[in-house]
């Protein structure tokens, strides 16, 4: 089978061309892939290349398909499972599991399994180890988000507080207690303060810190919830004031700066968790951390990276039953086509997730712009309804547009 797909070959260097995939062998399965979200980690592998650590050394010979947010529906399934898949199933995928003895993973790594594809083949190992889910939502986009929400379930989980001379981690945010997300309204602080607000903890106030009014504003009229505060201040005495003027139970950084993290640990209480959740590209990258703090106000440090399966079924699970809010993360949705023109600005590029439909030539069209293409004129009317947000209503009408037959 032929199908379209964007390669990496170096560093800088990915592009979109037809590769001829091979048949199946019993232990893996065919998949057709229709949607993945951009995510700043292919970024990182574009611009780093055979420096990533997920990306073999042989590259320049082997060239791999990107993308790892992915969702899409099952063609072929090897003899091996098929007991447990079958075609027509729809399927979203936890990337992060790596082959044994390897840090290899989705999107980084294989040649014949990528996001950014049309048609792909699961590889046998991603299967054995649980990492094919079946997913049952009523959207393709929304499963594509199951992967980045895993993330941020992840960082959530893995706060952790203490009591003094009990040997105990207590994990997740403190019951009862206010939390602080610093770099708050891009597309991961937004997932983190919807699973915050509708997760499974009580968490009494969360404070969401962001330096871009025009994305505080959109995050406070898409998530309205009395426990939740935005601000633009990074002053410490400003943040504080909004916690009464105390330090908070937990603070998420999601911001790769030394003079933020190093705020994030001023804004802790005492027995304070900070979750250093932002990727930063390089391997010097340091900061100051208060160690007096440390040693008599408990202050605790932690960073995550990626969610692991349960956290990857517990999005599932979060997004089928419509208790999380994925459509707010979309401001942009495009074709196969814009992937690696997208990529290798997406620093520069304003708003949060861009949504890719790998069946599609589209342009990168932010939601407010979709009325200036005649062929989304139904697409842009659904959007406008929906208060500028994404839907599965929106995503069938532009099915519609491409006359692709996805079932609703």
């Amino acid at each position: 089978m032929l199908t379209q797909c964007v390669r990496l070959h170096k560093a800088y260097d990915a592009r979109l061309e037809s590769v001829e995939l091979p048949g199946i062998n019993e232990d893996e399965i065919l998949v057709r892939i229709v949607t993945n979200t951009i995510c700043m980690s292919d970024y990182k592998g574009l611009i780093q290349g055979e420096k990533h650590k997920r990306v073999p050394k042989s590259l320049s010979q082997k060239p791999v398909m990107m993308g790892h947010e992915i969702c899409g529906t099952i063609i072929e399934v090897g003899q091996r499972w098929r007991s447990f898949y079958r075609p027509s199933m729809r399927f979203t995928v936890q990337p992060g599991l790596n082959p044994p003895g390897t840090c290899y993973a989705t999107g980084y790594s294989f040649p014949f399994f990528g996001g950014y594809s049309e048609y792909a083949i699961v590889p046998a190992y991603l299967i054995e180890a649980g990492g094919l889910l079946v997913y049952e939502g009523e959207a393709f986009f929304e499963g594509s988000l199951a992967e980045p929400y895993s993330c941020v379930i992840s960082t959530v989980h893995s706060l952790y507080h203490t009591r003094q001379f009990e040997y105990e981690h207590l994990m997740g945010p403190k019951a009862g207690g206010s939390v602080l997300v610093i770099g708050a309204c891009g597309s991961m602080g937004l997932a983190c303060l919807d699973y915050l607000a509708h997760g499974p903890y009580q968490i009494a106030r969360i404070v969401a810190c962001d330096i871009n009014r025009k994305k505080l504003d959109r995050a406070a009229s898409l998530l309205d919830d009395p426990r939740l505060l935005f601000t633009d201040s990074n002053r410490l005495d400003e943040l504080l004031e909004l916690n009464e003027a105390q330090g908070y139970d937990d603070v998420i950084c999601m911001v790769a700066e030394p003079s933020i993290v190093e705020l994030a640990q001023a804004c802790l209480g005492g027995d304070g968790c900070l979750n250093f959740f932002a990727g930063p590209m390089e391997r010097s990258f340091s900061a100051r951390f208060n160690f007096y703090d440390v040693h008599y106000s408990s202050h605790h440090l932690i960073g995550t990276s990626g969610g692991g399966t349960a956290d990857m079924i517990e999005a599932v699970d979060l997004i089928s039953s419509r208790a999380l809010n994925p459509f707010m993360l979309i401001t942009h949705v495009g074709g196969l086509d814009c992937v690696t023109g997208s990529l290798k600005k997406l620093p520069a590029l304003p708003g949060a997730k861009k949504l890719i439909y790998t069946h599609i030539s589209l342009p990168l069209t932010s939601l407010e712009d979709l009325g200036s293409n005649p062929m989304l004129k139904e697409v842009d009317s659904i959007v406008r309804s929906n208060g500028m947000a994404w839907s599965a209503e929106a995503e069938r009408a532009l099915f519609r547009a491409f006359a692709q037959n996805e079932e609703a």
